[in-house]
């Protein structure tokens, strides 16, 4: 079980919660052209043990946003609610993604009352007095736990089991299958077909035929976090699975520590869902102008010769000479290397 004592006292300390939401913010400014969402800066001078001072953030609780929908005289069920409620949550699993695949050290609280929308849908994630550091194994162990979800594959679900330390005894007699539904209703978001809620102790329910025996305690956050994500989803009508939200953060992770070379020298795209596109692929940069090489670049600076924008967001060396791989948020056919210009 979770230490409850040692957590609470965690939370009563704003100096760490201070540097937490520094960290945080750092993290998300470096991985991305405009951070997800917004952390309060803190007022350093102000800050002690037991006094936390930050910036003021303008916005409304995200469980009044339905109330402010139609304040405002729009359509609770019509497109641009539909849109807004989308970006929100969009940003919301863009960046548990990132802090959770790419950091390992994320904000773990995100109930509706940490949560405001700001002008323009922007999210502001508040309270960081309850933030997880995992470990590099259970991190990257997690990374490929997504990814067997996102692909639908029990044998890779069975071995992320393994590597996350998940000790289970098993029931039946499809061991795998079972194996994957229980990840399914543990690590992701979407709801099976026609199901407006888990049903943990129906009799067809995984949880009646695989018996979790131990379970590491670093996870009941990550478990707890993608269970409230779920519920922030549901609440807003929009059912979505952040394993295929997270699918390509999750494949970066696992090439950053040099445990998915093979797939990323074949070239990889992946379509995200509702509007969440991200894509990555292997890139042969065989025409750059100038001297530059993408590493003295920031990813940002680069455009398709063919003269459409790129919105990349990410950029890595691959293993092969003169060929990179990137992330971004248009489409590409998959066959086909893309050549890169220096702006």
């Amino acid at each position: 079980m979770v230490n409850q004592k040692f957590e609470i006292g965690y939370e009563f300390d704003f100096l760490r919660e201070a540097e937490a939401m520094e960290r945080i913010q750092r993290f998300l400014c470096v991985h991305n052209k405009k951070p997800p969402v917004l952390v309060p800066s803190v007022v350093r001078n102000m800050v002690t043990r037991k006094v936390l001072v930050m910036d003021f953030v303008d916005g409304i609780p995200i469980l009044n946003l339905g109330d402010e929908i139609a304040k405002r005289g729009i359509n609770p069920g019509g497109k641009v609610a539909a849109a807004a409620k989308q970006n929100i949550l969009k940003s919301l699993m863009l960046v548990y993604g990132q802090m959770i695949l790419k950091s390992g050290f994320f904000h773990a609280d995100p109930h509706p009352g940490n949560i405001l929308i700001c002008k323009g849908s922007q999210v502001a994630l508040l309270d960081y007095g309850q933030v997880k550091d995992l470990p590099d194994n259970l991190r990257l162990g997690f990374a490929n736990m997504i990814l067997a979800i996102a692909d639908d594959d029990p044998t890779r679900a069975s071995q992320s089991y393994r590597q996350l330390g998940i000790e289970t005894l098993s029931k039946c007699k499809d061991e795998q299958k079972e194996m994957l539904k229980l990840a399914q209703s543990m690590f992701d978001t979407k709801l099976p077909a026609g199901s407006k809620m888990l049903q943990p102790f129906s009799e067809d329910s995984s949880l009646k035929k695989i018996a979790v025996r131990s379970f590491p305690e670093e996870l009941f956050c990550v478990l707890r976090t993608v269970h409230l994500l779920r519920g922030l989803s549901v609440g807003m009508g929009i059912n979505i699975s952040c394993a295929e939200q997270w699918r390509s953060i999750a494949e970066e992770a696992l090439y950053d520590a040099g445990r998915n070379e093979g797939k990323d020298l074949k070239g990889m795209v992946h379509k995200r869902g509702f509007g969440l596109t991200s894509w990555t692929l292997s890139v042969n940069v065989s025409s750059l102008s100038g001297t530059n090489t993408p590493k003295q670049h920031r990813a940002s600076d680069f455009t398709l010769l063919s003269g459409f924008h790129w919105d990349v967001v990410s950029l890595r060396e691959s293993l092969v000479p003169n060929q990179y791989r990137f992330l971004t948020n248009h489409a590409a056919h998959p066959k086909h290397w893309v050549h890169l210009k220096s702006l």
